[in-house]
Formats: structure tokens, C-alpha cells, sequence
């Protein structure tokens, strides 16, 4: 079973384009916003319309990253991106496990079977603790987390 999120990357450096960004998220028709504070991020927002959902999160370092649970309300998300403030988008695309280690592919990766992925936050023992988690995605497993 494919698991797919459709999600771009931009890079929104200059404050003012930031704030007039979350402004037309505001007005996005037919959207109703929860805000969220998430680490690293200026805001993160979550949006439902009738027709799905949609997540933004403004990172400090000017990441702007965008999903939604189909590739037309991405599109409509993405067109409110100001072009002269975000020409190029750093990633558009389909985000998979594979997809967000290559960050400026684009294209639907289709990852069959079971797969086991991992990772580490922290330095070790010489500059703190190491936490390292890992997780085991099977069909059912799959079908779960994509209704999260």
C-alpha cells in the first residue's frame, strides 16, 4: 500500500512576505485554522476544508513547508505563495520516507512491503544523552497512519 502525502518546500527569508502569507492563509476559502506552536517554527497551522486538510509550518530559519491530503488543494495552497517573494520551490512533489531524504526530488516514490525506518536526536554521551527511536510500517500499520 502507498502511503503519499503531497507536500512543496519554499523558502520565505524576509519577515514581511511571512506575515502576509499567513494573512492569505487566513483568508483561504472555505478553511477553518487551528494554530499550533511546534519547535523551530515561527507557526504551524492546521486547516480543514470540505474537501480535506492542510498543514503549514513557518520555520525560523525561513522554511516554508506545506502538505495536504490531495495534490489540488496543494496546488491552491501553493498559489498563495507570493512569486516574487518564493520563484522556485525547493521541493514539490509527493512526500514518502524515501521523498524527505531528497529534498529536491520531485515525483510520487511508491514504497512496497514492510519497511523499518530510524533516527537520532541528541549528541551522546560526551555532550548529553542520545535518543534514538524506530519504527516498523506494515500494511495495516500503513493504512492507520495515513488516517492520522
Amino acid at each position: 500500500m502507498e502511503a503519499t502525502v503531497p507536500a512543496a518546500k519554499y523558502t520565505l527569508k524576509n519577515p514581511d512576505a511571512r506575515n502576509r502569507f499567513k494573512m492569505r492563509l487566513q483568508e483561504f476559502p472555505g478553511s477553518q485554522w487551528t494554530e499550533r506552536s511546534e519547535q523551530y517554527c515561527d507557526y504551524r497551522l492546521d486547516g480543514k476544508t470540505a474537501n480535506g486538510w492542510l498543514r503549514v509550518k513557518q520555520f525560523s530559519n525561513g522554511t516554508l513547508y506545506l502538505e495536504a491530503s490531495d495534490e489540488s488543494l496543494l496546488a491552491a495552497l501553493s498559489a498563495l505563495v507570493d512569486a516574487n517573494t518564493a520563484p522556485q520551490p525547493a521541493f514539490s512533489g509527493v512526500k514518502t520516507k524515501a521523498a524527505a531524504s531528497k529534498a529536491k526530488t520531485s515525483g510520487r516514490i511508491d514504497i512496497q512491503g514492510p519497511y523499518i525506518g530510524t533516527d537520532e536526536s541528541g549528541k551522546g554521551d560526551y555532550f548529553g544523552p542520545l535518543v534514538i527511536a524506530g519504527a516498523y510500517v506494515n500494511e495495516e500499520t500503513s493504512a492507520a497512519l495515513v488516517q492520522l
